[in-house]
């Protein structure tokens, strides 16, 4: 996945849906710091036409770069390099470092728990969604001794 300045030129390239290069330099210089030149936002496109995140078209005189990749897929597959990277591939770790950590709010958590309950529905089964009954010993109650 693109990273800093180049994933920047692909966001404004997904919010724009396409563009030529003079139109993603006027995007990018109204959103970020410091400004980017045309030469160096060309630099950026050829690059990531290269490496097919961008695809390009004549348009009159000049070209017109379009995203190849769908913003959630870039997502996901940036969200799949970080668990990969930084929680040994464990979604679960991502998920509850996620949680644990003190700056998430709780209008969050609690967005976050009832998109929990709703993918816990949608995929447990009627069996599932019973607690079965338990003995002290840990054995199912109407089970023998």
């Amino acid at each position: 996945m693109p990273q800093g300045r180049q994933l920047q030129v692909l966001s404004a390239l997904w919010q724009l849906g396409s563009g030529t290069v003079a139109r993603l330099q006027m995007e990018l210089n109204s959103r970020f710091e410091p400004e980017i030149a045309y030469n160096t936002v060309l630099t950026y496109l050829r690059t990531l036409v290269s490496r097919g995140f961008v695809t390009v078209e004549p348009f009159g005189a000049a070209y017109l770069y379009s995203p190849a990749i769908r913003r959630d897929t870039a997502r996901w597959l940036e969200i799949q390099r970080i668990t990969d990277l930084l929680f040994d591939g464990s979604r679960e770790a991502l998920l509850v470092a996620l949680i644990d950590d003190r700056l998430t709010h709780r209008s969050a958590l609690v967005h976050a728990r009832d998109a929990i309950e709703r993918r816990l529905a949608a995929t447990a089964g009627p069996a599932v969604l019973r607690a079965t009954p338990r003995r002290p010993n840990g054995r199912p109650a109407g089970s023998s001794p």
